[in-house]
């Protein structure tokens, strides 16, 4: 945590090896945001383990740790992830050109921020 990151394995019942990790990040306690990132392992992809991993964590940062924003950047070619973060209610923000560098070329990142609306400006 002293270097403002923090992993989290996901573990589910019905698997013997975690099936994922969220990581926070950039962690800014003084402006009240951190930043979220999420990998499933392909065999477990499209089961709601993302969906329900992000989901308790994001109650837990807004109700427990009591952060204004969490915010993430996704691959402008990952139309998956978009779509599951703005079912939990992320909003695009912003787009950073040539972002990324692939073996095909650069491509564009997206970024989403999510408010606590309970803590107010």
């Amino acid at each position: 945590v002293a270097n403002r990151q923090l992993r989290l394995m996901i573990q589910a019942a019905e698997a013997e090896e975690p099936v994922g990790c969220v990581d926070l990040f950039e962690y800014d306690p003084i402006n009240g945001r951190v930043g979220l990132g999420i990998l499933i392992d392909e065999r477990y992809r499209r089961q709601g383990y993302a969906t329900n991993a992000l989901g308790l964590l994001v109650e837990y940062l807004f109700g427990d740790v009591m952060v204004r924003q969490v915010h993430c950047q996704i691959d402008a070619m990952n139309e998956e992830s978009q779509r599951l973060f703005e079912r939990l209610g992320f909003k695009a923000c912003g787009r950073w050109k040539d972002w990324i560098r692939t073996p095909e070329g650069y491509v564009d990142v997206i970024a989403y921020q999510l408010f606590n609306h309970h803590l107010g400006s």
